[in-house]
């Protein structure tokens, strides 16, 4: 098994290896179990029909992107963690203790993460 501080950047990784209850803010980037939106673009123009299209796809995106990475924010909610962002991006912010952001490092669905300042 490939060590969760792996999945840190310098700065955090540091930090983690100090006091366990040092509270720590963490950037970390979720793993999609599927590619969450098509490839297609609805073409820009400025008609009504053409506006509406684009916000459609971008709700539709965004939808599913939070179906495909609600399994790792659950998990993140189970250790006491509040994932923040994350509705266009695969991307959340959350805040803890060392021990529990190490315990967090620790989830498949996390892939990396980094010291958020």
């Amino acid at each position: 098994m490939t060590n969760p501080l792996a999945k840190a950047d310098g700065a955090l990784r540091s930090l983690l290896a100090g006091d366990a209850c040092t509270e720590v803010t963490v950037a970390a980037i979720l793993e999609l179990d599927a590619p969450p939106w098509s490839a297609a673009r609805s073409p820009l123009g400025g008609t009504i029909e053409a506006t509406q299209r684009r916000s459609a796809a971008r709700e539709n995106a965004a939808e599913a992107l939070a179906h495909h990475t609600a399994g790792t924010r659950a998990e993140l909610e189970r250790l006491g963690l509040a994932p923040r962002g994350g509705r266009h991006v695969p991307f959340v912010t959350v805040r803890g203790p060392a021990d529990v952001i190490r315990a967090a490092l620790n989830l498949t669905g996390v892939v990396s993460a980094a010291l958020d300042a």
